[in-house]
């Protein structure tokens, strides 16, 4: 008899059978874990060894403020990526797991922890930080691998905003929110979505990063007496996989 899976029953071929101990819809392939809150990994019945990875939150973009004078918010950093293999642990215990918000830290207790990326400089109208800076990426710590989030892009005087950074592994120049170019910049790539793009001129609310751990570019506006929003960098994640 050939090995079948019904549910959550597998069937081996000398007619014995296994029964999981979760359901599958909260795994990844069978045998892990996603947490996009923060909450509890509960280490299953025979399982001492782990793979985690932790991603931070993405940092917001820029603001920029009420005034007659043109000005942009730079674009958010992406988080920090940590990757760890954690042994030791004993079935039935629980492990304490932070999925951090925008520009928040995410951790998988003090295994492995990732800060979020830094928030885009505000544009200030009518002073020298009319442009608003790029947000730098956050960092994993205490993990066998970890990697720093790229960086937002800076805003220009010309009232175009920064796009926001995007987290890979391994990080690479092109991760970069706007990849150093800031007018028509794409948002930097993302190991989950992407960096939000920035802005061309206009009064408008930056845009949101996609996915996990990325950030949102800045605002950015004319000469007009009114505020605008940087858009929102998107919360981190945390994967068990075992």
């Amino acid at each position: 008899m050939p090995i079948t899976v019904s549910g959550t029953t597998i069937t081996f071929n000398d007619a014995t059978t296994q029964t999981t101990a979760a359901s599958p819809s909260s795994y990844v392939g069978g045998r892990g874990q996603v947490f996009t809150s923060s909450g509890t990994f509960t280490v299953p019945t025979g399982v001492t060894s782990v793979k985690v990875t932790v991603l931070g939150g993405g940092g917001n973009g820029g603001n920029v403020s009420a005034a007659l004078y043109t000005a942009s918010g730079g674009g958010g950093g992406a988080g920090g990526v940590s990757i760890r293999f954690v042994t030791g642990l004993t079935p039935g215990g629980t492990v304490s797991v932070t999925v951090g918000g925008a520009a928040g830290t995410s951790s998988f207790s003090s295994y492995a922890s990732a800060t979020g990326g830094s928030s885009g400089g505000n544009g200030v109208p009518g002073g020298p930080n009319a442009a608003g800076n790029g947000g730098a990426g956050g960092s994993g710590s205490s993990g066998d691998i970890n990697y720093v989030g790229g960086s937002g892009a800076g805003a220009s005087f010309a009232g175009y905003s920064g796009s926001g950074g995007g987290t890979q592994m391994p990080a690479t120049p092109n991760v970069d929110g706007g990849c150093g170019v800031v007018i028509n910049g794409v948002g930097g790539a993302g190991l989950f979505g992407s960096g939000a793009i920035g802005l061309i001129g206009g009064a408008q609310n930056g845009i949101a990063g996609t996915g996990y751990g990325n950030g949102g570019s800045g605002a950015t506006k004319g000469n007009a007496a009114t505020g605008y929003t940087g858009g929102a960098g998107t919360g981190g994640i945390v994967i068990v996989e075992y």
